[in-house]
């Protein structure tokens, strides 16, 4: 008889890992095959040859997913337990991810928009084609080994778990920064459905096709392998490509912010570039858009046919710092004005630190975040003996629509080519 192999008693982060796929519903290999029969699995995705369209998030700090049932008691006259449990709607499936933050990439695998130049959620409130949300998968392989670096080949496929996730919808994006931690994103989502998996090849999505008879399609995902770091090319010329490692994250000394001096007792940041002399020192920022998203049901069918998000979206965004100087000559007759703020905050490559003017700062931008339109909503002090005077400072922003280019949230990430998008893909790309 084969021997036996132990159970599982535990699972540590090191043997995990986190994947996702934009299109719910659409095909996992760019060749437009249903499955891939083992060739294009760790082949990244391009134009010309396709490849697997499950990509790997990195640098995860902490994941979290669950699922919550919406069952009704169903009671009548006569007796006094309830005679039987049904349901009006589907289950609600969750899902949080934290990571440590750096130059956009695992944006821009949640579908997020980073050229800076338009909105950050535009691929999302405007799907196109792309109308069951996305799907997520996180990766199990057996105790003891590190997922990273691993070849799954080498693993008997019923010994590699997977959970997948599917028709995802993004529920709140959060960036959370302060002196002493390393600065942070993390993304929220609401799904419809979780099943779980034995192996990593060729298995059957996890998501609703709410357009078929069946709800379920015959398109197929395989898992790939993973890579300590991706690489990503810098184009000199077409025919000068550098591959570039991705750093690993960068830190509170990474970041510079302009508030846009729009304190009206407090004088704040108005400069990325020249900190004033006396202007308040940030200690820390929480920027939090919540996308609250309506489930779009019908009589005759046990699953919702779609999704939409909530509009107004509100972008919040808070800001605790030491103070420094107030402001001359203001009072709240200025709130009466309605004056607007763009807030900046810029976050710079810890790798490439030159000297500018005798003074050693970071010369090339992994990312940044612009908020346009903000009003400050609320600006408050607190002291006490032995601690510094703090003051903490609310704003709010509309996210506008796609042609608006004046008010909502906009990102640039160094990990963005506009001009070749087949470069973007996490490992080593293959041809």
């Amino acid at each position: 008889m084969p021997q036996r192999k132990p159970a599982r008693n535990k699972v540590n982060y090191a043997s995990q890992f986190l994947y996702s796929c934009f299109d719910a519903t659409g095909y996992h290999f760019s060749n437009h095959e249903s499955d891939d029969q083992d060739q294009f699995r760790n082949t990244h995705w391009n134009i010309t040859d396709g490849g697997n369209q499950v990509r790997q998030l990195h640098r995860i700090q902490s994941i979290n997913y669950g699922f919550q049932t919406n069952f009704i008691d169903i009671n009548e006259y006569g007796k006094s337990a309830r005679i039987d449990k049904t349901f009006l709607e589907t289950p609600n499936v969750s899902l949080d991810f934290e990571y440590a933050l750096a130059e956009g990439y695992n944006e821009q695998i949640a579908g997020f928009v980073i050229d800076g130049e338009n909105p950050l959620f535009r691929k999302l409130v405007v799907p196109e084609d792309r109308l069951f949300g996305q799907n997520f998968f996180t990766v199990q392989v057996p105790d003891g080994h590190d997922v990273i670096n691993a070849n799954l080949d080498n693993f008997d496929e019923k010994d590699v778990e997977v959970i997948g996730i599917g028709n995802a919808f993004l529920n709140q994006y959060a960036v959370t920064a302060e002196v002493g931690s390393l600065p942070k994103a993390r993304m929220s989502y609401e799904a419809s459905n979780i099943r779980s998996y034995k192996g990593f090849k060729n298995l059957p999505l996890p998501s609703y096709n709410f357009k078929e008879p069946s709800y379920f399609s015959n398109v197929k995902f395989s898992i790939p392998n993973t890579y300590e770091s991706f690489l990503y090319e810098k184009l000199k010329a077409i025919e000068d490509i550098v591959y570039e490692p991705a750093n690993i994250g960068v830190g509170p000394g990474n970041l510079k912010i302009s508030l846009d001096n729009a304190g009206y007792i407090s004088k704040n940041i108005a400069d990325l570039y020249s900190y004033d002399k006396g202007a308040a020192s940030i200690q820390g920022f929480t920027l939090n858009v919540s996308l609250g998203n309506t489930r779009l049901n019908r009589i005759g069918t046990y699953l919702e046919f779609g999704r939409t998000y909530n509009f107004p979206l509100t972008i919040q965004f808070q800001v605790r710092a030491i103070l420094g100087d107030i402001r001359q000559a203001s009072d709240l007759c200025e709130i009466f004005q309605g004056k607007k703020h763009n807030i900046a905050i810029i976050v710079k490559d810890p790798r490439s630190v030159c000297e500018g003017n005798g003074d050693l700062e970071q010369a090339e931008m992994n990312m940044a975040f612009y908020i346009k339109g903000a009003t400050l909503d609320s600006e408050a002090f607190s002291s006490s003996i032995s601690d510094n005077k703090i003051v903490d400072l609310n704003f709010t922003a509309q996210y506008g629509g796609i042609e608006d280019r004046d008010n909502g949230l906009f990102m640039y990430g160094s990990s963005y080519f506009p001009d070749r998008p087949r470069i973007v893909a996490w490992g080593r790309p293959l041809f």
